[in-house]
């Protein structure tokens, strides 16, 4: 009852130590399923993260090509309003380059008439000067004439007066013909003159409606177009501002990206290194749950087998029980160190050399229970 009250102990101790291997194991297990847990969370944040990311960088695409858009659209604007700006320019100064030429046949077209209205004067002087003589040469002819009609035929002078008289009177007869020509002429002169004055004041009509309406048309053009010119080049400097601040906004964005790619990264290597810990530690597990599990059979059998033995032991002590006291002491003293007894030989208690017991050795379970003859 003794041994077997220690055997009872001893296994209740082994089969405690296999109980805190198993709790331990349970708690390690627990660990591990907390630490899954915490993987699986990494990931869906890793993933979420990857996700925000994508959307981020899509975003920064999206706003890098809008940006190129807007700012080949305000160039686009500003060029044509440039362009507009230097048409205008080219249409004034080719309006100031036509003003000047016709300016200038202005200057011509009155020299022109300057130069008429002086024919027309000497032509008109002329035509007086022509009348006058039209106008008094009949008069002395008519008095030649009445001349020669006063002459006495009877007079010896009569001939040579007379014929000198008619000699007069053909003169102022030539020089009235001459100066109706020179009248005629003159007159014709003077239309032509005419003409030609009523031609170049309508030429110069024309070219000071032209000059007028050049001015008209580029009144304040001018000042209009360094306006213009002030304006875009303020366009420009607000374009060219709202683009640098654009840019940097994009700018920011891209090192916010590459500040949470490089944290992604650091998350996923941090992940990839637990879950190697985490495959370590759950590999560890297992062997540790396979060797406990194998601990455990294995003390199982050897509980069975001391059991059967401690059985049998019991069995022959019951048997020694039944003979006569004397006859059991002889056996017993007979009996030891032989091979008779039913438990094989193993290694002794300190206090009992060289005396047979039953070992039941415990492998790595660190107990053995010995079953010692002497009963102690």
């Amino acid at each position: 009852m003794k041994k077997r009250a220690e055997y009872e102990q001893k296994k209740a101790d082994a089969l405690a130590q296999l109980d805190d291997g198993q709790a331990t194991l349970d708690d390690s297990k627990a660990q591990l399923d907390s630490a899954a847990v915490e993987l699986e969370s990494a990931k869906a944040t890793i993933a979420q993260s990857e996700s925000q990311l994508a959307s981020g960088r899509a975003q920064y695409e999206s706003g890098v090509a809008e940006l190129a858009d807007q700012r080949s659209q305000a160039q686009a604007a500003l060029a044509q309003a440039q362009a507009s700006i230097d048409e205008g320019w080219a249409k004034y100064h080719a309006a100031m380059q036509t003003r000047e030429m016709l300016n200038n046949k202005l200057d011509e077209a009155q020299e022109g008439l300057d130069q008429v209205n002086d024919g027309l004067a000497r032509v008109a002087a002329g035509i007086d000067q022509a009348q006058q003589a039209v106008d008094g040469l009949p008069l002395a002819i008519a008095g030649v004439q009445a001349q020669i009609d006063a002459l006495n035929p009877a007079d010896p002078a009569y001939g040579k007066a007379k014929a000198q008289l008619e000699a007069q009177k053909t003169a102022l007869e030539q020089q009235l013909a001459q100066a109706q020509a020179t009248l005629s002429q003159l007159q014709q002169q003077q239309a032509q003159l005419e003409s030609q004055k009523t031609e170049i004041e309508t030429g110069i009509a024309q070219l000071q409606a032209g000059i007028a309406q050049i001015d008209t048309e580029t009144a304040g053009v001018p000042e209009q177009l360094a306006a213009g010119e002030q304006e875009l080049a303020a366009q420009k400097a607000a374009a060219n501002q709202g683009f640098a601040s654009g840019q940097a906004s994009l700018d920011a964005a891209a090192a916010q990206l590459a500040q949470g790619q490089a944290q992604l990264d650091e998350g996923r290597a941090q992940l990839k290194s637990g879950q190697a810990e985490y495959a370590d530690g759950l590999s560890q597990w297992e062997n540790g749950a396979a060797e406990l599990a194998d601990k455990r059979a294995q003390a199982e059998a050897e509980f069975a087998d001391v059991e059967a033995q401690l059985a049998d032991a019991q069995a022959e002590v019951d048997d020694i029980a039944t003979m006569d006291t004397d006859v059991y002491a002889l056996d017993l003293k007979k009996n030891i160190g032989a091979e008779s007894f039913p438990f094989r030989r193993g290694t002794h208690r300190p206090n009992c050399p060289g005396v047979p017991t039953a070992v039941l050795p415990c492998g790595r379970l660190g107990f053995a229970y010995d079953y010692d003859a002497h009963g102690r």
